[in-house]
């Protein structure tokens, strides 16, 4: 027996339903009847704690990077996902993530995973997965979710591949500006192309097992939970051209790029980037091709322990730069890994 509340009168409606007494009340101000007392957070805490996994790629210009800044408002990708994730569950959750990409810097196959309570029944996962991309802003798109062990840990993976993007067209294309680093001044300058043989034998200095200290931030060197020792499995410098045909042939054009793919066990903060700035140099001929070799085995460092910056080493701008793809496999041979650079 339901009793439903109006503005001028009140009656007894007896209808079948599946609702117990302890399930059920009524809202006398609105007449509504409620399923539960209880919120959807608490509800979940009934069904069974699962961890899962998400693949991201996400336009990282408008962000702060990738990890959430925790005494400020700036808005960071972790923080989009973690808000996304508070609406669905109705409760905090702490996402973690596997490579804190810096500022502007973009992804394409970002790993994270978190923890929460869920119902361990078939479809439920596609179920949280569909919310998921629907609370996401429009510049951050979940790929793919799916439970995994609690074992399983974002950061213990095998190897990152991460691509850079330049361009040698002096006037490029507008909507490339937020994904392409363009060397217009430089081009311009030289009115001629980068050196890119150059530029790969220096990048050949930097495959194998190195302090890669120099190519790293001094700040995150000191840190005594990382080493800066580094596996460089393979890295690649490309010309590529590009063409695009916008609609009925409205937007056109044809540009070449420098494509600059690395494989690694690990990254430093911002490595990538000076890695980049540094081949550029080099292809620009400011450098010798042997100045990356010079810079891996010059790894002096202060009094205190901290790394002292290079004058060789130059840094790229984050828009070319992005987090390709993270693996796990560890049956991957070196042979292999080297060929994911390729």
């Amino acid at each position: 027996v339901i009793v439903i509340h109006g503005p001028s009168s009140s009656r007894l409606v007896t209808k079948n339903c599946n609702m117990t007494h302890a399930d059920t009340y009524f809202n006398p101000n609105n007449g509504n009847p409620f399923v539960s007392r209880k919120t959807r957070g608490e509800r979940l805490n009934n069904f069974p704690k699962q961890r899962f996994m998400v693949e991201l790629a996400y336009d990282g210009t408008d962000y702060f990077g990738w990890q959430c800044q925790r005494r400020t408002n700036l808005s960071t990708i972790q923080g989009a996902v973690e808000k996304a994730l508070k609406l669905i569950l109705k409760s905090p959750v702490e996402v973690m993530g596997c490579s804190r990409t810096d500022a502007g810097v973009h992804a394409r196959g970002q790993i994270l995973c978190f923890d929460t309570h869920w119902p361990d029944r078939e479809n439920s996962s596609a179920d949280l997965f569909t919310a998921l991309r629907s609370k996401l802003p429009r510049d951050i798109q979940a790929l793919s979710l799916n439970p995994v062990s609690f074992e399983f840990h974002p950061r213990k993976c095998v190897a990152k591949r991460y691509i850079y993007y330049i361009s040698e067209n002096p006037y490029p294309w507008v909507f490339n500006s937020r994904y392409v680093w363009t060397l217009r001044n430089s081009i311009i300058k030289r009115k001629r192309e980068l050196n890119i043989t150059a530029m790969r034998q220096a990048a050949d200095y930097l495959i194998g097992f190195h302090d890669f200290s120099r190519f790293g931030i001094i700040e995150n060197n000191i840190n005594p939970g990382r080493t800066p020792f580094k596996n460089m499995y393979g890295i690649s410098v490309t010309r590529e051209r590009w063409t695009s045909n916008g609609p009925e042939g409205l937007v056109n054009f044809h540009q070449n790029f420098i494509v600059i793919k690395a494989v690694c066990d690990a990254f430093l903060w911002r490595m990538m980037r000076r890695i980049v700035g540094t081949l550029v140099q080099v292809g620009l001929g400011h450098l010798r091709p042997n100045a990356t070799l010079e810079i891996l085995g010059d790894s002096n460092r202060s009094p205190q322990g901290r790394v002292i910056d290079h004058p060789l080493v130059h840094t790229a701008p984050p828009e070319g730069l992005f987090l390709d793809k993270i693996w796990y496999n560890r049956n991957l041979t070196r042979a292999e890994l080297k060929k994911l650079a390729h």
